[in-house]
């Protein structure tokens, strides 16, 4: 009997093992998805909860959002509208909650569409019968000028933006017709100068990305002996190359990492297989070999690494938006997941820190702010600013203190105990992002002005009831209730 006992404990154990393990994975609630319908901008985190429209009526009345591009400190968002049949952009400012045109009465459909890390700088592309143009756009200045107009001796392709935004990456078409070849070009906007990276000797480039520290560059190239793409790694100090893995027979349409560069994501397509685009993913950490996604029809690529590296957006123009996780647990179609009216334009969202509630005392000559503790958005909350600004310019913020995810209030032990000043803290998170401004608040230091227009000072009086009659104000706060005080 004590054998018999034994051996069933074991078999439920193992049973127990195997329902847990082909239970459907656990979606992760901290990764967001981006998705525009009609001119609304929606949000949803990928388990499937927590739907919200983030901004509403988009453009003007009767335009359409077609394409959503967000910067990725996720505070702009930037917009191609089309409204009879013309294009425009719009940037969205969700740290203003406002919007405005950057670019406007655009006849050709742009493509191509790309926003810097905080949204300063836009590059799209438009074809006007048959001629393709890269266009600049830098939203501080408001100016928009053809990329490559400086550029005398090829023709620029491929446009990519460094991470601190001073630094543009692009390939350059050159040479002499029929003898055409391609190489990696710099563009430095604060010297405003551009730099040949690659020699016709390193091989024809066909593209680049930047890495998140914008000194190593990932490239495809195909060298002078070789007729197949390979990946490599470039540094753009030393100009040196690492080898990262080679696609024998595929040749390499665009590729997406993560923040700290040990995820790829790679789009290949194959001349033998006309029709059709491949996925594959690749691990830098060891250089394991490639792993096959999926295949889709060919059309306009996106390819959308999530910033930790743990799940892929892909799609084409002729096919709907895929997810897939690179543990191999996912892999399918994104409105199986969450239910957003526009899938094919979806893309990740880096989504702030939610801004924190704050109140504000006085204790003597001390301002004390205090606040509720925020709640993260993607990333875990690592601190809050406090700023200030003097009564009555609310614009003219100066930070104070920087302080950690542990405190919930700050001592102004520096402020002019005559002076009235409004207050705002911001949370920022792990990845240095910081949230919307919290609600302002006042410290009023000035006293109510109040002023007698009955009885007339020094009057006398016969009777036992007196009216009295004036004006209370206060111009900073607002007056809450009068108290009467009687002396004898």
């Amino acid at each position: 009997m004590k054998r018999l006992f034994i051996v069933l404990l074991v078999c439920i154990f193992i049973t127990q093992t195997l329902l847990i393990s082909f239970a459907k994975p656990i979606i992760s609630d901290q990764k967001w998805i981006l998705s525009g319908a009609g001119r609304s901008i929606y949000l949803f985190k990928l388990d499937g909860s927590d739907k919200e429209i983030i901004f509403d009526n988009v453009g003007e009345t009767n335009s359409q959002i077609e394409v959503l591009t967000n910067s990725y400190n996720g505070k702009i968002i930037l917009c191609k509208v089309v409204n009879m049949g013309k294009f425009s952009y719009w940037l969205v400012d969700l740290d203003k909650n406002e919007q405005y045109p950057v670019i406007e009465d655009l006849l050709f459909r742009p493509s191509n569409t790309l926003i810097s890390t905080y949204g300063n700088l836009v590059s799209f592309t438009t074809t006007e019968k048959n001629t393709t143009q890269i266009w600049l756009y830098d939203v501080r200045n408001k100016t928009l000028k053809e990329f490559g107009e400086n550029v005398t001796d090829g023709i620029v392709r491929f446009v990519r933006f460094s991470y601190d935004e001073n630094y543009a990456l692009y390939i350059k078409l050159t040479g002499d017709r029929p003898d055409y070849y391609q190489i990696l070009c710099l563009r430095d906007f604060k010297k405003n100068r551009d730099y040949d990276l690659t020699i016709r000797e390193d091989g024809i480039i066909v593209l680049g990305d930047f890495y998140f520290d914008n000194e190593n560059i990932i490239l495809a190239r195909i060298l002078p002996t070789d007729n197949f793409n390979s990946l490599w790694d470039f540094n753009i100090k030393s100009k040196r190359f690492t080898y990262v893995t080679e696609l024998k027979g595929e040749n390499i349409s665009a590729v997406s990492t993560s923040r700290d560069g040990n995820q790829i994501a790679i789009c290949t397509s194959n001349p033998s297989r006309p029709g059709m685009y491949f996925f594959w993913t690749l691990k830098r950490k060891g250089f394991s070999n490639l792993t096959f996604i999926n295949q889709i029809p060919v059309g306009m690529i996106g390819i959308r690494l999530s910033h930790d590296g743990e799940y892929l957006l892909y799609s084409t123009e002729n096919s709907p938006t895929y997810i897939a996780s690179l543990n191999g647990s996912i892999n399918e179609e994104l409105n199986d997941l969450i239910p957003l009216p526009n899938l094919k334009d979806a893309n990740w969202y880096n989504h702030p820190p939610f801004p924190p509630k704050a109140k504000a005392s006085i204790n003597g000559n001390l301002n004390i702010i205090s606040w509720e503790p925020s709640i993260s958005g993607t990333y875990p909350i690592a601190g809050y600013k406090i700023y200030r600004s003097n009564f009555p310019d609310k614009k003219n913020l100066t930070i104070l203190n920087t302080l950690t995810n542990i405190d919930i209030s700050y001592i102004d032990n520096n402020a002019n105990p005559k002076t009235n000043y409004y207050y705002l803290v911001r949370s920022f998170d792990e990845d240095g992002t910081e949230s919307i401004p919290s609600n302002e608040v006042l410290i009023d230091r000035t006293l109510p002005i109040i002023s007698f227009t009955k009885p007339e000072p020094y009057a006398w009086f016969k009777d036992e009831q007196v009216r009295v009659e004036g004006i209370v104000r206060d111009l900073e706060s607002g007056v809450d209730r009068v108290i009467r005080e009687l002396f004898i």
